[in-house]
């Protein structure tokens, strides 16, 4: 996780999502409002290359869709329409591609492509519109719009599933505070010498999955905006026993206290790691 703040060009997060669904949407004037909103993203700044890639071809199919339903050659003529799918469809497979090159020698392009799981008629294609004939119109119509699925899955449906909604600092706070009180009670239950029963255990890895579910949704965004206050409120990483607390002048942590919070602390660091 970088140490430093992103700056993006969405307004928040809701903005973002909210183009996300509109060029995905059926409707075709929905799907031309998504493109114009990431045309003013590229205004502003530099935006992901899966975005910029899929509304390019969210742009090429919209042109040739309103010149079908106008069914008049002014808009376009399949020439053009070739010509236009062809570069989107070769910008889209290089800008995404050309994010998987690393090292001192360049890979080819099949190679990174299968890497990152492109289907590989895709590259093809790409080499016949840039090298041979351009491809005929249906097979370019096919391909823009099982490209725009392939990035769905990619890119926008793995921003969806790790966002969440505008009480994700109050979600966040109750997963940590019922970890913590699960924590404090079996504390208590050792230091009285009593048995822990199986329902103490259930409750226990409840609390465990409880957490463990919400780091697996939560945007690395989110960790520095809501987790990290969170944590530091008294009751968490901030103890209330005072028996618990730092003293000076070591300043050390109890043990017990250390012990108790090792789970959510690896769960972190293995998640986003030690930075």
């Amino acid at each position: 996780m970088s140490r430093f703040p992103k700056v993006v060009p969405w307004a928040s997060t809701a903005e973002y999502m909210d183009v996300g669904e509109c060029l995905f949407s059926p409707d075709l004037a929905q799907r031309k409002r998504g493109v114009t909103v990431v045309k003013a993203w590229r205004a502003r700044s530099r935006i992901p290359a899966a975005i910029e890639a899929t509304a390019n071809l969210v742009e090429m199919a919209a042109i040739d869709e309103e010149a079908q339903q106008t069914q008049s050659s002014h808009i376009c003529s399949d020439q053009q329409l070739r010509h236009m799918y062809t570069m989107a469809l070769v910008r889209f497979v290089n800008t995404i591609v050309d994010l998987e090159q690393r090292g001192l020698y360049a890979q080819s392009v099949a190679s990174l492509a299968a890497r990152i799981g492109m289907p590989a008629w895709f590259v093809e294609l790409r080499h016949a519109g840039t090298h041979d004939h351009i491809p005929s119109l249906p097979v370019l119509r096919s391909a823009c719009a099982q490209a725009v699925l392939w990035l769905g899955d990619y890119y926008w449906s793995r921003q969806t599933a790790r966002t969440m909604p505008e009480d994700t600092q109050q979600q966040i706070r109750q997963a940590v505070a019922r970890y913590a009180t699960t924590t404090a009670t079996a504390a208590a239950g050792l230091e009285s010498a009593k048995l822990r029963s199986d329902a103490d255990h259930e409750e226990m890895n409840s609390a465990k999955a409880g957490l463990a579910d919400l780091v697996a949704r939560l945007h690395s965004d989110a960790v520095r905006l809501h987790l990290v206050p969170v944590l530091v409120e008294q009751g968490f990483l901030v103890p209330d026993e005072k028996k618990l607390r730092a003293k000076f002048p070591d300043c050390r942590l109890a043990p017990e206290f250390i012990a108790r919070w090792e789970f959510p602390l690896g769960l972190f660091c293995d998640t986003w790691g030690r930075s």
